[in-house]
């Protein structure tokens, strides 16, 4: 898709068990990997360290820094900063060694999967208590670690770019973690402030492991992390077969890339239940107006736009045209199978674009698309061919699910 900038954020693999032997060997190689890709942009030497003890970690950052620049001095060099794990945690590493057995499933006190979680949970549900614990009084007692810094990434902490601005004035910022629930508020920034170079919200693609970090509940609370058969983070504008949904087309549209509107209806199947979702998804919508056998019942559409006004048609019929607001016109809307059509508008009135959603056939089938239609013999060659239940028109069936013999 034209709205997904191929950008490599590239960070270390270092373990923190063999970090003071091998993080110069790691960083290096890592360079030296990406030295001739034209994606890479910056180097990240970190992200999300615990650094109570400041003037080991500033030692730690000088000395990667320059190593960055000793092997590259054509890109810039960034750390990514969670304004509440870098007041709190220690910053020594273990004393295990390399003969030492390290069990990654450890838990309790001490362990990185409890920090991890614990950290998590507190920015997903007091986000008060980041902003007063990461406060800018507190990043300035820690300056000697982003003093070496091309570029200071903070994780969640966009409330720290104008105290950050004001308190050095040359200082280069950049979003490296945001919420994709608050991409308009975040992006807006950027536009705004010259000082803030970009955002990186969490995140463009889905990914194994942080199993439900994106998941959603209704009537009930869903718990940061999800057993399983749950395998995915779920928070992902684009999913891990690369379907795009609608967080991922709210996004392009807020980055000015989608110059259409996007219908996105809340499951009507769960409509009149209380939504629960984390801070790391922004919408359960799905692109789809085929929800058979519930009619009557009255969900929330919304239309995704760039563009002044919009205006949301059901059957023909106007259900009245709306200022556009964070990129976002809302409608109550009852279903019944037939057709929605969203219109855009500039702001002389004249129509832009529009996205049309339409009630399916009944009959079901199997619907398989080979991505290319040769690959290479011999075992080399990789094919993806997706596979979906449609009906017969090819609209996807989401309420659908059936066990498939290949």
């Amino acid at each position: 898709m034209p709205f997904i900038d191929r950008v490599a954020f590239c960070t270390p693999t270092l373990a923190s068990v063999y970090f003071d032997e091998e993080c110069e060997k790691d960083l290096t190689d890592m360079i030296r990997l990406s030295y001739n890709h034209p994606s890479v942009i910056m180097y990240s030497i970190g992200n999300e360290v615990y650094f109570k003890d400041v003037d080991a970690v500033s030692k730690i950052s000088r000395k990667l820094t320059s190593l960055c620049k000793k092997l590259d001095p054509s890109r810039a060099v960034i750390n990514a900063l969670n304004p509440l794990m870098s007041v709190m945690g220690n910053s020594k590493n273990p004393t295990q060694g390399r003969d030492d057995v390290v069990n990654p499933r450890r838990e309790g006190k001490g362990s990185a999967l409890a920090g991890s979680q614990l950290v998590n949970t507190i920015i997903s549900f007091l986000p008060l208590v980041t902003k007063l614990v990461g406060s800018e009084k507190g990043m300035r007692k820690r300056n000697a670690v982003l003093e070496p810094l091309d570029i200071v990434g903070f994780n969640y902490g966009d409330f720290l770019y104008e105290p950050q601005h004001q308190d050095y004035p040359n200082r280069v910022l950049c979003g490296s973690e945001t919420f994709p629930a608050k991409i308009e508020k975040t992006w807006n920034k950027v536009k705004e402030m010259p000082w803030v170079v970009g955002d990186f919200l969490w995140t463009a693609w889905d990914y194994i492991g942080e199993t439900g970090v994106g998941a959603v509940g209704y009537d009930e609370k869903v718990a940061f992390t999800q057993p399983f058969p749950t395998l995915t983070a779920g928070c992902a504008n684009i999913d891990l077969t690369g379907l795009i949904n609608c967080q991922g087309y709210y996004t392009a549209i807020v980055f000015g890339q989608y110059k259409k509107p996007h219908i996105a209806v809340h499951p009507v199947n769960h409509a009149g239940q209380k939504l629960y979702i984390g801070e790391w998804r922004m919408t359960d919508a799905v692109h789809s107006w085929s929800w058979h056998g519930l009619s009557g019942r009255k969900t929330q559409v919304d239309v995704y736009s760039g563009a002044n006004t919009a205006e949301l048609f059901q059957d023909g019929v106007s259900l009245g045209k709306k200022t556009v607001e964070h990129c976002m016109a809302v409608y109550d809307v009852v279903y019944r199978d037939g057709e929605l059509r969203a219109v855009e508008y500039d702001k002389d009135g004249n129509a832009l674009a529009e996205d049309v959603l339409r009630t399916a056939g009944k009959t079901m089938r199997l619907t398989v698309s080979p991505e290319k239609e040769q690959i290479k013999a011999g075992g080399s060659g990789l094919l993806y061919i997706p596979m979906e239940l449609t009906y017969e028109d090819g609209i996807r069936m989401i309420m659908e699910e059936r066990q498939i013999k290949i």
